[in-house]
């Protein structure tokens, strides 16, 4: 995952300027791509209610895996699959983004996820799909 700008900024307040680190949310949200939305999530254009007709998919805290070891990088990832439904409508995807909100909020960062839905048939993000690394 590429951390956005927020993160990136909170980690080194945090660190070097004794700036209270922003409160973590017990969910998050994810959104869907047609293009790569950059550092802030407003550059790409914003698919999500094309493929999951009310919006960001929420992810709890406790959905996640436990922290594990890659090497030298640390990873983390969606412990089960994330069903989103049936399609609505059939688009390619190309992004994911992760939102602090279901609405608005703060962009926490993105990854690749190339992907094709056809229209009213299910799509299932697999178990350990998501994975965030880092190194």
């Amino acid at each position: 995952m590429d951390f956005s700008t927020f993160v990136r900024d909170a980690i080194l307040n945090a660190l070097f300027k004794n700036v209270a680190f922003p409160t973590p949310s017990a969910t998050l949200y994810l959104a869907f791509y047609s293009s790569d939305p950059g550092r802030s999530g407003t550059g790409g254009a914003d698919i999500t209610t094309s493929i999951v007709a009310a919006g960001r998919v929420a992810i709890a805290s406790s959905a996640w895996s436990a922290i594990i070891a890659n090497g030298n990088a640390r990873r983390i990832g969606n412990a089960a699959a994330i069903a989103l439904g049936n399609a609505a409508s059939s688009i390619t995807n190309t992004h994911i983004g992760v939102w602090t909100a279901a609405s608005g909020g703060n962009f926490v960062g993105k990854g690749t996820s190339p992907f094709t839905t056809t229209s009213g048939q299910p799509y299932t993000i697999a178990a350990n799909a998501l994975v965030i690394e880092l190194p």
